[in-house]
């Protein structure tokens, strides 16, 4: 534009639309939907009452994998993004990495209960069906360990199923002072001691 005092450059305003914003409240939305997810599998807070339950846990973590991945790329570009824009950080950018380090750390300092933990239950109820030998358990949690289905087989063991892969394998214990398993039925037998092992085989 010319005037008086000659030429001066114009000013071109940011386009419409164009965002400053760096990464924040959403994205760290996102991840901890992702991250809640992750932690239900791992402590079993919903457990899933379906023969094919590992199978399902398993695409549960693999697509909060890849939804970790996606954020993670989204995140980065948005930082760079911000950075070139704006020449400084933000304390949002550091809101998604603090809910993943979080569950990290909730995962290290709170194991997730196993068998070791919920042995002495575990034995309390064999010893009960034992006692009833028609009696048998479905989709029930036992010293905060769920379990598909306990129950008393022709080999005189109680089988505590703890993760059904249909039609691949079925993994779990089992307990009995007089149990007898036949290991050509197993793809994985191991004693664990105090008349109790751990088993995997196929279905």
């Amino acid at each position: 534009m010319e005037n008086g005092a000659g030429w001066s450059p114009v000013y071109n305003e940011p386009k419409a639309g164009s965002s400053t914003r760096p990464p924040g409240v959403v994205l760290a939305i996102v991840t901890s939907l992702f991250t809640v997810a992750i932690l239900g599998v791992h402590y079993d807070w919903w457990p899933i009452p379906h023969r094919n339950g590992g199978v399902i846990k398993l695409a549960i973590v693999s697509v909060c994998i890849l939804g970790f991945s996606v954020v993670g790329i989204l995140w980065a570009w948005r930082i760079v993004r911000f950075w070139k824009r704006e020449r400084r950080l933000s304390w949002t950018m550091g809101v998604a990495p603090a809910v993943v380090s979080a569950a990290v750390l909730c995962g290290l300092v709170f194991p997730a209960p196993n068998f070791d933990t919920a042995r002495a239950d575990m034995e309390e109820v064999a010893q009960g069906i034992q006692s009833n030998p028609g009696e048998s358990l479905e989709n029930v949690t036992i010293g905060g360990l769920y379990f598909s289905s306990v129950s008393l087989e022709s080999d005189g063991c109680v089988y505590f199923v703890d993760r059904e892969w249909f039609p691949i394998s079925t993994y779990g214990w089992m307990y009995g002072p007089n149990c007898t398993p036949d290991p050509n039925k197993f793809g994985r037998l191991r004693m664990l001691g105090g008349e109790w092992y751990e088993f995997e085989r196929g279905t």
